[in-house]
């Protein structure tokens, strides 16, 4: 097999690599995604930040009367907690035409933007995980190979999610009527049933989304690194994380990445609010908001990424070789065979 460069000695590079390519428990996937993460966090954040700019900046002029407002509704409840806060800014700036000419532009930018910058991540990923360099340059170049590609896969991704959270909103209407006739009909006992149902619809409902978010990117990463088509990839996604004996070591693992993801996003609301209230610039909250997502997921591919790689190993015996080949770029940074 040939030897893989990385700035260290191929051999090593290559024998590192190959070391790495193993079934992995799940305390050794996240310690192996945090030092990957860690070594490579800035070219990660970098990639994703281009991105994230325009963005934060359509987000801002969105927002930034609301924001703004709001504040000012904060400070008064703090400076007179007896006093009710005059809410009519806050209504005013709600209703800001400003709002629905950018919208569209949100979501363009949500839809084109976004993907290829996640794509650009599963790349540079994928390189640390072989010891090939991680370079802006060549992650962007293999995400724009595969754009279009991904962009059907949101699209598809997209109406499935719609029906399911359509068929699912109509079935749980009709459990609440049977729930709320129940509870009529027997009282107490009923009020505590609906309870018990309520909650554990609420818990199906979390634990579901969470799965598809894991079926979601491992198709996301087979689209960007195998060279699938987006219906391929979908169906790679779905049986890879549901199917066999991967659904709970997949439900665990989705299960400490939103841990994760809670306790990234509480940091943020907690230090953006804080910066915003102290200095009465809104555009801090979005400024924090924006850099904790940027670390975020570029730490939730890191994952997503090292688990697609266990998966295909416990269930193909994915080969080092195999993955390289994968890679643009990879061949060409593997050093001449002696002869």
């Amino acid at each position: 097999m040939s030897s893989l460069q990385s700035g260290t000695p191929p051999a090593t590079s290559a024998a590192g690599a190959a070391a790495s390519l193993r079934p992995l428990s799940i305390g050794e996937l996240f310690d192996r995604a945090f030092n990957l993460y860690f070594r490579h966090v800035l070219t990660f954040a970098a990639i994703l930040l281009v991105m994230v700019i325009p963005f934060a900046l359509i987000q801002y002029f969105m927002y930034k009367d609301t924001l703004g407002a709001s504040m000012d509704v904060i400070q008064a409840v703090a400076q007179h907690p007896g006093n009710p806060p005059d809410l009519s800014k806050l209504q005013a700036a709600q209703d800001n035409p400003l709002v629905y000419v950018l919208l569209p532009f949100y979501y363009l930018f949500a839809f084109f933007a976004v993907p290829l910058a996640n794509a650009a991540v599963v790349s540079g990923v994928s390189r640390a995980y072989l010891g090939l360099p991680v370079r802006f340059a060549d992650c962007y170049r293999h995400a724009f190979s595969r754009w279009g590609w991904v962009l059907l896969l949101v699209l598809l991704w997209g109406a499935i999610i719609f029906l399911l959270v359509f068929t699912m909103v109509f079935a749980i209407v009709l459990i609440a009527v049977a729930l709320g006739a129940l509870a009529a009909l027997i009282k107490t006992p009923g009020e505590v049933i609906a309870a018990i149902v309520g909650i554990g619809m609420f818990l199906a409902f979390l634990a579901l989304m969470v799965m598809l978010y894991m079926a979601f990117a491992s198709s996301f990463i087979a689209t960007v690194l195998e060279k699938v088509d987006p219906l391929r990839g979908f169906v790679l996604g779905i049986t890879r994380i549901f199917g066999g004996k991967q659904f709970w070591r997949s439900f665990w693992v989705a299960c400490a990445l939103l841990v994760i993801g809670l306790a990234f996003a509480l940091v943020a609301a907690g230090a953006g609010g804080l910066a915003s209230y102290a200095t009465k610039a809104p555009l801090l909250y979005l400024l924090i908001a924006n850099i904790a997502q940027i670390f975020f997921t570029a730490f939730a591919f890191t994952v997503v990424a090292l688990y697609y790689y266990d998966i295909r190993i416990r269930r193909e015996g994915f080969d080092l070789q195999l993955l390289a080949d994968q890679l643009p770029a990879a061949r060409s940074s593997t050093p001449p065979t002696a002869t």
